[in-house]
């Protein structure tokens, strides 16, 4: 990407010195913290054999000991990273080491339990806290795209260290007993200190003051969340019995006669297993078609049911086996739990929620243990101990059906569905769908609007760009002059910012980046209205009341009342009886001869009360098809259906045909005799075979003639740019055969049922004559047909196509493939006799059950790739791909979840406003999208750039997204911006960025497009200039309402819209 690799002024700069360099050494140290703490903690069950022998302590007091150590090395967890964030992780890890050491030298001096709850389950357990919580914060500074990685080699420690500290432990209390083994493990917890002296502050964050918000200790807002107590609750119920196998198996192991140096093993095989299972269950977490959190509860109720069996384990091996299944499924646990707290409060709540969960579940964890040692003193068996810890885990598996239910009902209590009307191809995230709906295009993050006089030294501006046209550079400067801004930093690349403070870089955000609430189109602007140019901007979709959302309306539907006011009888409508219910009270409606009560759902209706009131007491079809038509009416009012609606009954006779005959050819007798056969002068009318009109002039016609193999129909279309994507061809059975030209507005159809059987069909394009031709291949070669066949309901007609019946097909899916982490490209396949060529920028509508009611929404075709390849041409017209995000809290797209290669998917007919001759006219091409509004323009990109690689096009591609991971093909936008520069460049803008991150930040703004877009061009080239808009429909608005202000036309815009 040229513009991105300059070196000077171009969008990417040098990054921070993350991922690498002196993090790996910080690793090491991260992965020595691991070792030490954990290997200790994780062995006291050997320590804990010694000491019931060496002291004759109590079985449950010994067992508090360890329990309490492990305990508040939790609960100080969310202490812990306070203290990180206010002074810095190398001064905390080295107070964790010097209270580790400490806690530990002490206790060999200790006789009394109570002491040693002091020295080493408060003493060590607090300064063990520290010392592991501030490793982990460090490896954070140091990296992030792989990050991941650097946490699982640094957490492996733990594994080893139990694998290793287990024998050497039972060794050393063999040997020098465990009075000097308690110091020669605070000798060994010195490495601690060596490790806190690794962990230096990273300079760049210490000098830009890029250190976190100073935490709440204790911040009690999070539990608010009912799905976050649930969950919390789980975990703790599983908690009370988790430490019981780790302080308890060995003394069980040598009840059964199993030497104390083989029990001790038994703790690493544990560990062993645990550090494989964090790595297994970590690659089956991110397969995009596994539920985590049905994974988690499948791996809590295995460890519950083989602690629960444990009992029956009466030697050596039987142990082993446990421990090495224990240990996998634990190691589920261990690197899940964090990732599913994060799915039940979100990113942005998630240090909080992890802190107040660690520091909850101490308590369980403290007083497991003690009463597994209670239990063995009083029946003299582990037996009972191993049942409670085995069936509370199972119970707190069984507990995980409601944590299930609890985020799925906080969801679809949010409002965030995707709303009746709402584009389906936008990027909106679960807060940025909560003011999708919005009229103007809100600031998420809370940053002020601009001043009014602030917005009018903008607009001001904006008028001077016009009138001087001088260069990108000196707009920039005269716009920050006039809004008094101290800098531009918002629109610039991070890497350009990094000597700035985060306070300074929030403070130029707000001036810079926040643009003023806009409503666009203004109510009676004439844009509502389909202009004469490509700017098509539909109705907005207006905010809804709390509990008023789509799936609001479908459980009303379901709860039984009577919706329809008519105590569930079914009564004809008059159009006089229609017309007096027309206020917001008693509101009815006809759509499609079928009249509905509307007052119920006028407040569920996205589009706002008001532009469903501008069709009550009269028949709206033709209304509702202009916003959309592809809305099943009858599924989504099916509760509030009164009765048919009764017209007039005025029939105008029918003039004679023009053969001169006034008769009418019936659909069920008539035949096509002729090869001249042009007009058959019937159609089906409400079940009735009425005359049709003659055809005027100027009406499409069709002939056909035939030779051995092959029936040719040749369609008239008098229409000079017909393209091979406005014919729509269906074949039923080899004879039923159902064709659609779609010329313009109007649509032609040929509705037959052959003679005889055909085998294959194709469509041929005669020059730029308007004739298409169907070539069809006999089933039988050599037969002569005497007759094409019979005329069919519709055959023959020329109308507008919103009246015509929308078509569905069950398309078979032919694969399923992950784009991003809630992204898929779905590979699909119509029935076999359909050919629809979808043209670029069109949209197909996609039909699905959701609770008994059927949903559409609109989706744009795309490709498989942005690569030629010519293996497509073999399935043209047949197969067609769709990127879909799909939304856990949407109404349609979680059904989408679960579908796989070999499901169908019901599709309608596509549909859209957009011309590709207009991509012919334009010289230089400027995409902006947002997301999935990103759609759209990848056949774009694929037409000028990849298939019309001779012309001399300039294409811009500016990209918006909430995080760099959401970017949709950035891959292959880079390569194809290096292979095809300068033509082809990429722009990318995220609003939530890391260090590294080398584009622009935050949402579009008018500096980025100042930047990036040449000046408006004169009258007379404007259509050299093209502008395409897709995203979010508040996004799309906010971008089209800047790009008039900068003088841009509508002749030059056009947005993409369902």
């Amino acid at each position: 990407m040229k513009s991105e690799k300059q070196a000077d002024g171009g969008l990417r700069g040098k990054s921070t010195s993350r991922d690498g360099g002196y993090g790996w050494v910080v690793c090491c140290g991260t992965f020595i913290v691991n070792f030490v703490v954990f290997g200790i903690h994780n062995s006291f069950g050997v320590v804990y054999v010694n000491l019931l022998d060496d002291l004759q302590l109590g079985e449950m007091q010994t067992a508090s000991i360890g329990a309490m150590a492990m305990g508040l090395n939790f609960f100080f967890g969310p202490i812990s990273s306070a203290l990180c964030d206010r002074f810095g992780c190398r001064v905390v890890s080295f107070a964790g080491a010097l209270l580790s050491v400490s806690g530990l030298f002490l206790t060999s001096f200790i006789q009394e339990v109570h002491k040693m709850y002091v020295t080493y389950g408060l003493v060590w357990g607090v300064g063990s806290s520290f010392s592991f919580v501030s490793s982990i914060v460090v490896l954070g500074e140091y990296f992030n795209k792989r990050l991941a990685l650097a946490n699982g080699i640094a957490t492996s420690g733990s594994g080893v260290g139990s694998l290793v500290a287990g024998p050497v432990i039972n060794y050393l209390l063999g040997s020098v007993g465990w009075k000097n083994s308690m110091r020669i493990l605070s000798a060994f917890a010195g490495l601690l200190w060596f490790a806190a002296m690794i962990f230096k502050p990273k300079k760049n964050l210490q000098s830009t003051g890029q250190r976190r918000e100073r935490t709440k200790l204790f911040d009690t807002s999070i539990w608010k969340n009912k799905a976050y107590v649930l969950w919390v609750t789980t975990v703790a119920v599983f908690q009370f019995g988790y430490l019981i196998p780790f302080i308890h198996l060995v003394k069980y192991a040598e009840d059964l006669g199993v030497p104390k140096s083989k029990g001790a093993w038994l703790i690493g095989f544990l560990s062993i297993t645990s550090t494989l299972g964090r790595v297994v269950f970590g690659k089956i977490s991110d397969l995009k078609f596994v539920n985590r959190l049905y994974m988690y509860q499948f791996s809590i109720f295995s460890i519950g049911l083989t602690t629960l069996l444990c009992p029956l384990a009466k030697n050596y091996a039987g142990l082993v086996s446990y421990t090495l299944i224990f240990g996998f499924f634990d190691g589920c646990f261990v690197g899940q739990v964090a990732v599913i707290t994060a799915d039940v409060v979100g990113h942005d709540k998630l240090s909080q929620a992890v802190g107040n969960m660690f520091g909850t579940l101490a308590i369980p964890m403290s007083l497991g243990p003690p009463l597994a040692g209670w239990l063995h003193e009083a029946f003299g068996t582990y037996d009972k101990a191993f049942y409670i810890a085995g069936s509370v885990a199972i119970f707190s598996s069984l507990l995980i059906f409601g944590v299930n239910y609890m985020i799925r009902k906080q969801f679809t209590e949010r409002e965030i569905e995707e709303q009746l009307g709402l584009k389906s191809d936008t990027s909106l995230s679960v807060s940025e769908a909560e003011t999708a709906s919005d009229s103007a295009y809100k600031d998420t993050e809370s940053k002020p609007m601009l001043e009014e006089e602030e917005y009018v030294a903008v607009n001001k501006f904006c008028k001077l760009h016009c009138a001087l046209r001088t260069s990108k550079a000196l707009l920039v400067i005269l716009q920050i002059a006039k809004l008094g801004c101290s800098s531009s930093n918002a629109a610039k690349p991070a890497a350009d910012r990094n000597a700035q403070t985060r306070d300074d870089e929030n403070d130029n955000n707000q001036a810079a980046m926040t643009a003023p609430k806009i409503n666009f189109p203004a109510e009676n602007s004439p844009q509502r209205a389909k202009s004469s140019g490509s700017l098509n901007i539909r109705a907005k979709v207006v905010p809804l009341k709390p509990g008023r959302s789509l799936m609001d309306w479908i459980r009303l539907g379901k709860s039984g009342q009577d919706l329809a006011g008519t105590g569930g009888l079914v009564q004809a409508v008059t159009e006089e009886e229609l017309s007096k219910h027309n206020k917001e009270q008693d509101a009815w409606i006809s759509i499609r001869g079928r009249v509905y009560n509307m007052t119920p759902y006028l407040e569920y209706h996205p589009g706002g009360i008001p532009e469903i009131m501008r069709g009550v007491g009269r028949d709206a079809t033709d209304l509702f098809d202009e916003t959309h038509k592809w809305v099943n009416a009858e599924s989504m009012l099916e509760k509030c259906f009164i009765g048919p609606l009764k017209r007039s009954n005025v029939v105008k006779k029918a003039k004679p045909s023009r053969t001169g005959s006034g008769n009418s050819l019936n659909v069920s007798s008539g035949s096509l005799r002729s090869h001249n056969s042009l007009f058959v002068p019937s159609a089906q009318v409400d079940g009735f075979a009425v005359p049709v009109p003659p055809q005027k002039s100027q009406d499409p016609r069709y002939d056909w003639y035939q030779n051995e193999k092959i029936i040719t129909i040749s369609v008239f279309t008098r229409k000079k740019d017909v393209q091979v994507e406005d014919v729509i061809l269906e074949l039923k059975g080899g004879k039923e055969f159902d064709a659609i030209f779609l010329l313009g507005e109007k649509s032609f159809r040929i509705h037959l049922a052959f003679s005889n059987l055909i085998s294959h069909q194709q469509v041929r394009l005669s020059g730029e004559s308007g004739k298409i031709d169907i070539l069809l291949t006999k089933e039988v070669a050599g037969v002569q047909w005497t007759e094409l066949g019979q005329g069919l309901p519709g055959n023959n007609s020329f109308k507008l196509h919103k009246e015509r019946d929308s078509r569905l097909w069950d398309c078979r899916v032919i694969s399923v493939d992950s784009v991003t982490h809630n992204c898929k490209l779905f590979c699909c396949e119509f029935p076999n006799g359909v050919i629809m060529r979808i043209p670029v920028g069109r949209h197909i509508h996609l039909t699905r059950d959701v609770e008994g009611m059927q949903i559409s929404r609109p989706y744009t075709v795309v490709l498989p790739s942005l690569q030629v390849d010519q293996s497509e041409r073999e399935f043209d017209g047949r197969r067609f791909y769709l990127m879909i995000k799909l939304y856990p809290e949407g109404t349609l797209t979680p059904t989408l979840n679960p579908v796989v290669a070999g499901d169908t998917l019901q599709i309608a007919e596509y549909s859209g406003d957009f011309k590709d001759t207009r991509l012919n006219e334009a010289k230089e091409i400027f995409l902006i999208a947002a997301g999935t509004g990103f759609t759209p323009m990848i056949r774009l990109i694929r037409r000028t750039v990849m298939e019309n690689s001779s012309v001399e096009k300039s294409v811009k591609l500016l990209f918006a997204n909430r995080q760099e991971k959401d970017i949709l093909w950035k891959q292959q936008l880079d390569e194809l911006s290096d292979i095809a520069s300068p033509r082809f460049q990429v722009f990318y803008t995220v609003t939530q960025t890391t260090p590294e991150w080398e584009g622009y930040e935050g949402r579009v703004s008018m500096e980025m497009l100042l930047e990036i877009l040449p000046p408006p061009p004169s009258a007379d080239t404007e259509r050299e200039l093209f502008i395409g808009v897709c995203g979010p429909d508040a996004f799309t608005h906010h971008i089209v309402s800047m790009l008039k202000d900068l003088s841009y036309t509508g002749r030059m815009i056009h947005a993409f819209l369902a």
